[in-house]
């Protein structure tokens, strides 16, 4: 019963501290741009656009967590991909879970060319080092080989 008074008293002494500490303000929602350049498994070496369209942005202390809308298209000398899904970005870090149409031509990886994958991928980013993982099933493509693959991506990617 003891333990329980402390823990009381340490609680009512330290609420307005967090109090403070977790004041939020926002700021208007708006368009991040982030362009980069990455290796993926799949489509080998590849220039990646991801638009984030922010729907609620909320502000602690100095740092800004804005959550939304995400469209990502790579292109690369394997294959293509074109993604949609949610993101959430902060101060130096963010990330994004999406779902992906993969296209492979000419000499992509893991899997022969001509052929259409689909499926679910997670990608993050720190500071400006991104990366990725994506699982992708064969929807189109007669090719003999993986009916499905992992696709994974490492990169550098700029927030503006």
């Amino acid at each position: 019963m003891t333990s329980l008074r402390y823990l009381f008293t340490l609680m009512c002494l330290f609420s307005p501290v967090l109090s403070l500490t977790a004041q939020q303000t926002t700021r208007s929602p708006r368009l991040q741009l982030i362009p980069g350049v990455q290796y993926q498994t799949v489509s080998r070496f590849t220039g990646s656009l991801q638009v984030i369209l922010e729907k609620s942005v909320r502000k602690y202390d100095e740092a800004s967590l804005a959550h939304g809308l995400s469209i990502g298209l790579d292109a690369g000398t394997g294959g293509g991909k074109v993604l949609a899904g949610w993101a959430n970005t902060g101060g130096i870090g963010g990330g994004s879970l999406s779902i992906g149409l993969l296209q492979t031509w000419n000499k992509p990886g893991r899997v022969a060319a001509g052929q259409t994958f689909f499926g679910p991928e997670l990608r993050g980013y720190f500071s400006a080092l991104g990366y990725g993982v994506g699982y992708y099933w064969r929807i189109h493509g007669a090719q003999p080989g993986r009916t499905h693959t992992f696709d994974l991506s490492f990169g550098v990617w700029l927030r503006f």
